[in-house]
Parts: C-alpha cells; sequence; structure tokens
C-alpha cells in the first residue's frame, strides 16, 4: 500500500538503510527490511544502479557503464593464482565502490530534504541523528565503509560480506559494526573432510583484511557466525531458489537469529537500549557463535 500516513502523531522514527548484495535487485533483503521497519524504523532500500540488474533510471533515462575495466590478458591469466585474480578484480571496483557509498549519502540527502518539506508525509516524522546501515554481501561492505565516510552512519551491519580493498581495512571506524557470517561455503572440519586449496587461500587473505578492519576499530565491533549458513541464508534468495540441503541450518531459523542479532545491535546503538541478550551471550542459540571487542 502506497502513501500510508505515519503512524503515531508528532513521534519521529530512526532511519536505517539496506543495501542489497551485488547483481540483486533491493526485495531480496525484506526479511530484513519489513521486519526492522515493523519495530519502528524508517527503511530505506538503496539501488546501487550498477549492480542492481535495472537499465533504467525511474525518468526513463538508460543507464549504461561509463567505465568498463580491461581485462587481463590470457598470458597474464596463466600465470596468475586465483588470490591474484581476486584482487586484481577487488581492485578494479574501487570506483564502483566508492560510488555505492554515495548512493547511501544521496539517499539520506533526500530523506533530510523530506523531513523539511511540509508537503512531506515525512515532514518532521524522521529522527535524521539516528541512522544506521545494514547490507547483504557486497552492500554489507558498503555499510561498512559508510560509517568512514558518511558521519551520518552510526552503525552498520554486514551480512555475510568481504570487505576487499576499501579504504575501512586501514583505518577502521570508529562506529560500532556487526559482521555476521556463513560457515557452510568454507572448509570445516565439523561439516566437510576435503578443501579446495585455492579458496581457502582467497578466504584467508579475506579473513586478514576483515582482523586488520577489526584491530583498527575504536567502537565496539562484533563477529558472529551461522553455523550450518550459506552465503543466500542472508537474503530472501534462499527461500525460492536454494534446494533443500539436510546439511544445512533451515532458513526461517537463520533469518530470526539475524533478526534478532540486528534488533538488539540497532536498539542499543541507535535507540540507546542497554538490553543484548544475544550479543552479550546471556541467551545462547546452538547454531550461533559470537565473539566481541572485548574478547
Amino acid at each position: 500500500m502506497l502513501n500510508v500516513p505515519v503512524a503515531i502523531d508528532n513521534a519521529t522514527y530512526p532511519i536505517i538503510i539496506y543495501s542489497p548484495g551485488g547483481g540483486a535487485p533491493v526485495f531480496t533483503g525484506t526479511s530484513q527490511t519489513e521486519f526492522l521497519a515493523s519495530y519502528g524504523y524508517v527503511v530505506v532500500s538503496v539501488e546501487h544502479i550498477d549492480t542492481s540488474g535495472r537499465l533504467l533510471y525511474s525518468d526513463g533515462t538508460e543507464y549504461n557503464r561509463d567505465v568498463i575495466p580491461e581485462r587481463p590478458s590470457e598470458e597474464q591469466l596463466a600465470d596468475w593464482s586465483n588470490l591474484q585474480l581476486f584482487q586484481w578484480g577487488a581492485e578494479q571496483l574501487q570506483d564502483r565502490f566508492t560510488q555505492h557509498v554515495r548512493d547511501i549519502s544521496f539517499a539520506l540527502d533526500e530523506l533530510e530534504a523530506l523531513n523539511t518539506n511540509d508537503e512531506s508525509i515525512f515532514y518532521q516524522r524522521l529522527d535524521t541523528d539516528q541512522t544506521g546501515a545494514i547490507g547483504w554481501s557486497s552492500g554489507g561492505a558498503t555499510d561498512f565503509q559508510a560509517t568512514v565516510d558518511d558521519s551520518r552512519i552510526k552503525a552498520a551491519i554486514n551480512l555475510d560480506g568481504g570487505v576487499y580493498g576499501r579504504s575501512i581495512v586501514d583505518r577502521g571506524s570508529d562506529k560500532p559494526l556487526l559482521l555476521i557470517e556463513s560457515t557452510f561455503t568454507r572448509f570445516n572440519l565439523l561439516t566437510s573432510d576435503e578443501a579446495d586449496p585455492a579458496r581457502e587461500e582467497i578466504m584467508s587473505y579475506q579473513e586478514s583484511l576483515h582482523w586488520k578492519m577489526f584491530s583498527l576499530t575504536t567502537a565496539d565491533w562484533y563477529r558472529a557466525k551461522l553455523l550450518g549458513s550459506q552465503h543466500t541464508h542472508f537474503s530472501d534468495l534462499v527461500m525460492g531458489f536454494e534446494p533443500p540441503d539436510e546439511n544445512l541450518l533451515e532458513y526461517k531459523t537463520a533469518h530470526n537469529i539475524i533478526n534478532e542479532l540486528a534488533l538488539e545491535f540497532f536498539g542499543k546503538y541507535i535507540n540507546g537500549n542497554e538490553e543484548m541478550p544475544l550479543l552479550s551471550r546471556d541467551k545462547i542459540y546452538p547454531e550461533l557463535r559470537i565473539i566481541t571487542k572485548a574478547d
């Protein structure tokens, strides 16, 4: 339903920005966005046009990429390891990653304008000083970077996204961070007897980037893992496109835990609530493991 009046006269509501994964449309995160909206957040999904699959802007203008990186020659590729190819790809994406953070900043500018427009349904109803961000995959990494590049983002959640070569790796963040990760696609003695060395090398490289970022982060941070989950568990895609697998975590369980973690995290760092039974590990799920800055 469109243009529904904002509930409760004179109340103001904090903002959550959602960033989808690369190649995924904005509605692949409704399991998180609708849940957070039901708890009083104004949730805005940002469509990064170069990775969303959209071909037209809202005014009908056709989107065309103006910069396409030149792929290495076959001779170069023959001499490169998988890790070198991964690092090259991450480097080529830096301009795009920078633009994605600007997309978030643009959305916040527009929300601030709506909040001061007396013809808008959001007129004086948005608490623009209390803004968080959550995203899946590359969208989650974008939201982490936004805590560095846009001071309006007060806290961010990254759902199973690497950080690649973003500047947050080399400086950390002064805003609270929560990284929630899958485990099923990585070698694990509990679930697999075999590993792909080339893949493990890439995963180890990404792991080093995460730890470098956390070591430089001055605010609170949390790192959570969902045992038996894979990358699509952190979006709506798992509901329609993943074949059943008895070794995988049931998707409703995954979504419930992710949502509970997000609600606690934003409750503390956006709304100032002190109760955090999951993040403080007073409440235990057998599928969940959490480490924090204090550990």
